[in-house]
């Protein structure tokens, strides 16, 4: 089978099992929320509701109706992209709230993953390119504590640090309250700013972007740290690697200009 050939067969393939696999998921999720205890009419309505009153919101939200008949609404609902009303913001659309916050989670996102990206090659190419010494030695440490920190626990250690106890960055918002946002049609308040012009309203961006997204950016870059390690040094030992040694080539261009973009390649993938 010729490459072409391969690579159309995989792409059938994929597109093939792509249906079955996002059924696959919404199914373990109906089933993962339904096997979770408590009750959502308790948590909405308390514990002190009367059970008239609970029996009553149940009926409305359609829990009390079998498993069977809650799944087939479940799955209908889904095919129409309808996720429905929130029970715990005041009857807010549950795709409203998705587009409220989703230009921050882009935001936040893209800039945290340029930073684990950065710094993961950068430490990563380091300790590869110096096997054996204390440079491969912190990196190999760099890596595991970065990896294994909850994300969740260095987020509130770094807000009381830098925000509580010194002051240096903004918490708990995007921008400013008491200045205007900015506007455009991204909703993303560093591209806005920039394609308006105003560079003042880009920085003040960045300025509360930055604690975040250097959090994130820092414990993500483990992964990327720990996959451009391993693989550079498995390439700086591959026969073309030492041809170019024995060409003479500096060592700085055989690891960058070689070495480095065929390690690369699980990296993209991961990325």
């Amino acid at each position: 089978m010729s490459r072409a050939k391969a690579l159309k067969y995989y792409i059938i393939i994929r597109l093939l099992l792509a249906p079955l696999m996002l059924w696959t998921i919404t199914t373990l999720v109906f089933l993962l929320l339904r096997a979770t205890p408590g009750d959502p009419v308790d948590a909405v309505l308390g514990n002190r509701a009367p059970d008239s009153v609970k029996e009553e919101y149940r009926q409305q939200l359609g829990l009390a109706d079998p498993l069977w008949l809650q799944y087939i609404r479940y799955l209908g609902s889904l095919l129409r992209l309808d996720l429905g009303t929130s029970i715990t913001s005041q009857g807010q659309k549950v795709w409203e709230i998705i587009q409220q916050h989703f230009p921050a989670t882009v935001e936040l996102s893209v800039c945290g993953m340029a930073i684990a990206f950065l710094v993961g090659i950068g430490v990563g190419t380091l300790a590869a390119s110096r096997s054996g010494t204390v440079w491969d030695v912190g990196g190999r440490l760099f890596g595991i504590i970065t990896y294994s920190i909850p994300l969740f626990w260095m987020g509130m250690v770094v807000q009381l640090i830098f925000s509580v106890q010194l002051g240096w960055f903004p918490i708990g918002t995007r921008y400013p309250i008491t200045l205007a946002t900015p506007e455009g049609f991204t909703g993303l308040y560093t591209i806005d700013s920039l394609l308006s012009g105003n560079l003042v309203q880009f920085f003040t961006a960045i300025y509360y972007l930055a604690l975040p997204s250097i959090t994130l950016g820092l414990l993500l870059s483990g992964i990327f740290e720990r996959i451009v390690r391993v693989n550079l040094k498995q390439t700086l030992k591959a026969d073309y690697v030492e041809a170019a040694r024995a060409r003479g080539i500096h060592e700085r261009r055989i690891v960058f200009a070689h070495a480095l973009k065929n390690a690369m390649i699980p990296v993209i993938t991961v990325l």
